[in-house]
């Protein structure tokens, strides 16, 4: 987790506003989201199928009003629950028009997925995802691979990608981020009835 955060800083960075959320797949993660520009972030941590920290709920059905955060980030959650659908439909009803989605999940043919295999988080393919999220009407915007391949490759691959190598272990390394928008819907103005003149008892029509 800590390489895949530290790989996302730059574009956490670029993301303001008052308030954000910030979902772990533990409790036992970092609450705090380093590199964020929120003003206030709300974390809780999945426990025994809840969330649980700055507030306590079901992943289904957080308890915020619609419109209330500029930044979501979702730190593997998603693989460990089955309601990936209702999830993202929740994510996007509390994110403003314009907000920024971040959803970091396992990459499923990541050698990493060898530790849970048969028991813990269940992967979920990068594509599936992201019809998940669009589903939910969020607008995918990109996804990129995080994290090393392997846990004695890391150093490597952070030199790589800091000189302008070609990421070749991408396909699989150990997770991948989403990036996704709710877009605002523009209002389209109905035309103005066009007036028309009244007759004169002596006039006709035509």
């Amino acid at each position: 987790m800590a390489a895949e955060q530290h790989e996302l800083i730059p574009s956490l960075t670029g993301v303001y506003g008052t308030s954000g959320l910030y979902l772990r797949g533990s409790p036992t993660a970092p609450r705090e989201l380093s590199g964020n520009m929120v003003h206030r972030m709300c974390s809780a941590g999945l426990d025994a199928g809840r969330l649980v920290g700055d507030f306590g709920a079901v992943p289904t059905q957080l308890p915020f009003a619609d419109d209330s955060f500029s930044l979501c980030y979702v730190l593997h959650v998603f693989e460990s629950i089955q309601d990936r659908e209702t999830l993202a439909r929740e994510l996007c009803r509390v994110l403003q028009p314009e907000g920024t989605l971040i959803v970091v999940a396992l990459n499923p043919v990541s050698a990493w997925c060898l530790r849970w295999y048969g028991r813990g988080p269940e992967p979920v393919a990068a594509g599936r995802m992201v019809r998940t999220l669009e589903g939910a009407s969020l607008s995918v915007v990109r996804q990129r691979p995080v994290g090393p391949a392997w846990p004695t490759w890391a150093t490597v691959q952070r030199r790589v990608g800091r000189d302008g190598g070609v990421d070749l272990l991408g396909a699989v390394r150990a997770g991948y981020a989403v990036f996704a928008r709710k877009r605002r819907v523009a209002m389209t103005p109905l035309p103005s009835p066009r007036a028309v003149p009244a007759l004169s008892p002596h006039a006709r029509a035509g």
